[in-house]
């Protein structure tokens, strides 16, 4: 999942293009971080009855004019069941009842257990539950709110040549 901002400054009255853009570019930062945050705590609620959780992690990246968050795992397991699969290589307890299920938060406690793992086992494959997807939809029009309140007034002062300070809180 991944969220995509773009920053054009034009030359200021009394402040420099570059120390414009750098500044906004450093505002945009603090929302990214404030944003995968939030991410992180939504992909922990996919999880929050595993007996083994996986790690999940942000990366902020620059290119030019563009700043890109991305947040996930590399978690196979996870990866399995967001993303789902062809066919299932372990055999469940009878009683067994999936902990998550598609496109639900937060997921439930299940039961059963898995009996045992096979290359040779061909199981119906695991249904995608589309965590991935389902939070970047919840989140995209909040970010992009975020950014509209915070982002934009600060980066118009900017080029307007008022020194405002950045924002410093991001709340949704």
């Amino acid at each position: 999942m991944f969220f995509e901002c773009s920053v054009i400054s034009r030359k200021g009255a009394s402040v420099r293009a570059g120390d414009i853009s750098s500044r906004i570019n450093n505002a945009i930062q603090k929302l990214m971080k404030a944003e995968a945050g939030i991410q992180i705590k939504l992909y922990k609620r996919t999880v929050a009855y595993w007996k083994s959780k996986p790690e999940f992690s942000f990366v902020i990246t620059q290119s030019g004019n563009e700043t890109v968050l991305e947040v996930g795992t590399n978690d196979n397991v996870y990866k399995f069941i967001d993303k789902g699969t062809r066919v299932r290589r372990a055999m469940m307890s009878s009683d067994f009842s999936p902990k998550t299920h598609k496109r639900s938060l937060p997921n439930a406690r299940g039961r059963g257990h898995r009996v045992a793992v096979n290359k040779r086992f061909n199981f119906p494959g695991i249904d995608a539950r589309e965590f991935s997807e389902m939070i970047e939809e919840m989140r995209e029009l909040k970010f992009s709110n975020n950014f509209a309140q915070y982002i934009i007034p600060y980066a118009m002062d900017l080029l307007r040549g008022r020194a405002g300070n950045p924002p410093n809180r991001y709340w949704s």
